[in-house]
Parts: structure tokens; sequence; C-alpha cells
């Protein structure tokens, strides 16, 4: 999962998707509403898959899992991106974990506007303010590289600048697992 550092940005979607294609980091889209896309001829290049033996279908005909990229529409403010893999985020400033993340996430979908006390030194932040790794994020954007184990593939500094000259935006990386 790729998305802007900001989780607030919002890139042009026309050019980022323009860019990722001349690229070849995606192919043609898969289906009418242009949101899932084949992977490009240039993938491999772009992403670093760990291990020797790398098999992905960038068809779906094929033996390996069918990798595929999406890039949905941006939401119209920043939202979560977590999974099963999520573990409690950290405060930047004390490290203190944040373990009861799931209620405080339950609540902030009903008052967005709302922040985060760390319970170790007493920091408000919104829940994109705290440290979740590579195991989460929040992004209203975001560049979805499915059927990829998490940790098994990293975005290179090729593809991590090509999104950055693309939108403007510095961009991060993290493993979500449904």
């Amino acid at each position: 999962m790729l998305t802007p550092t900001d989780p607030r940005g919002r890139p042009g979607m026309r050019l980022l998707v323009g860019q990722l294609t001349e690229a070849g980091f995606i192919g043609a889209p898969l289906w009418p509403d242009r949101s899932i896309y084949r992977v490009g001829d240039d993938f491999l290049a772009l992403v670093s898959f760990a291990g020797c033996a790398v098999r992905i279908d960038p068809t779906g005909q094929g033996e390996g899992p069918w990798c595929r990229v999406g890039i949905p529409r941006p939401s119209a403010r920043a939202r979560p991106c977590l999974g099963r893999n999520t573990r409690a985020p950290r405060c930047h400033e004390c490290r203190s974990r944040l373990e009861d993340w799931p209620r405080r996430l339950e609540l902030w979908h009903s008052q967005p506007r709302s922040g985060w006390r760390c319970d170790g030194c007493g920091v408000v932040r919104p829940p994109w303010g705290w440290d979740w790794g590579r195991r989460g994020g929040f992004g209203r954007t975001f560049v979805e590289v499915e059927a990829v184990f998490p940790g098994e593939a990293v975005p290179t500094p090729a593809l991590l600048d090509l999104l950055t000259r693309a939108s403007g935006l510095s961009w991060r990386y993290f493993y979500v697992q449904g």
C-alpha cells in the first residue's frame, strides 16, 4: 500500500495514473471503472521482491498469485487503511503504545476532527499523527499492490521518486492484510 506521507494530500489522479502507466508500473485497466490495473511491463523493475523465487501472475491466468494494482478514487478526507496485521501505534514523542486504538478509531469515525491524547505524555494529535509503522496508515489516495504478502515486496526508490514527481507529494508505504 502506498499513500502520500501527508494523509490529507490529494494528487491529481489523471496525472498520477498517466505517469504510472508511462513508467510501466501499471498496464491497462481491468474493468471499465478504471480503478484496478494490470501490472505494467516494468512493474518488477519498480518493486523489489524478497527471495529468489518470485512468482506473480500479471494476467490472472497462470499459477502464481494474480498481482494487480488498485488506484481507487480519493476519499473526501483522510481515512484509515488498517488490517488484521495492524498493531497499536506509538507516540512519536514518548513512544508509548496506544493500546485502545480500536475504540478511539470507532469514536473518531463519528467525530473526525478530534485528536487522540497520548496516555504517556499527554500530546494530542490526529490518528494519522501516530507511528503506525509499516502495518497501517491513513490517506485520501492509495496505490494498492494486490496479492503480495506483507513484507514480500518493497517499492524501489525509483517508484517513490516517480510518485513524488507525478504528485508533488512525498509518499510512504506499508502493508495491510485484509
